[in-house]
């Protein structure tokens, strides 16, 4: 069966969501951005920033480990 979230529940995941995008840089939102929603490569996204592939994989390392910490501070 498929359930649909009640507009509580719908405003409390958006509300999280918002949280843990408020937890990452500003640098780590652009390339989470680019990376999971675009779909970019991160040499894509190096060149788009101009930044190395190596700062561009080191935002998604680091913004992985702060959303990571951020999910198990709220547990």
């Amino acid at each position: 069966a498929c359930r649909f979230d009640t507009p509580e529940e719908a405003y409390l995941k958006k509300e999280a969501a918002e949280e843990r995008w408020k937890a990452l840089s500003e640098k780590q939102r652009q390339v989470f951005m680019m990376r999971y929603e675009k779909g970019m490569t991160q040499q894509q996204i190096a060149d788009r920033m101009g930044l190395s592939q190596n700062t561009v994989n080191y935002h998604l390392k680091t913004g992985s480990k702060v959303l990571k910490n951020f999910f198990l501070s709220s547990l």
